[in-house]
């Protein structure tokens, strides 16, 4: 075999694979939120469980919060963003969008949050 090529995915390809599909069964389980309070919980929740951090020594130590702004679509889709509005850690911004990004789509928005795009910002806390 040449170097470079694979028979098929190795073992941590496999279990990243099986863990995706686990976070994803869990999410779409999720008892759909009533309020628009419990919908931005809901939302920032998901992007918790889809925060990853390097497993290297300099990321583990990183510590700080980060304010990002993004818009949802009524049917829980990312129309903009995420953006950073506020940092502490400058390191710790891509990380946070792309846990934004990866945890959407998210589930559709209860009746009472209304038809239109909404603006979500939160503070994702790394400690």
């Amino acid at each position: 075999m040449s170097p470079g090529l694979f028979k098929g995915p190795g073992k941590f390809q496999e279990e990243e694979q099986a863990a995706e599909e686990e976070k994803k069964k869990a999410s779409e389980t999720m008892v759909a939120a009533s309020t628009s309070r419990e919908y931005y919980y809901y939302v920032k929740n998901r992007i918790i469980e889809y925060i990853s951090v390097p497993k290297d020594p300099k990321h583990a130590q990183m510590k700080g919060k980060v304010k990002l702004a993004f818009f949802l679509t009524p049917a829980g889709a990312l129309a903009r963003g995420p953006e950073v509005i506020e940092s502490s850690n400058h390191g710790l911004d891509d990380m946070a969008m792309k846990a934004v990004k990866k945890a959407s789509p998210f589930s559709a928005f209860p009746g009472t949050m209304g038809e239109n795009e909404k603006r979500f910002i939160m503070d994702i806390a790394f400690e």
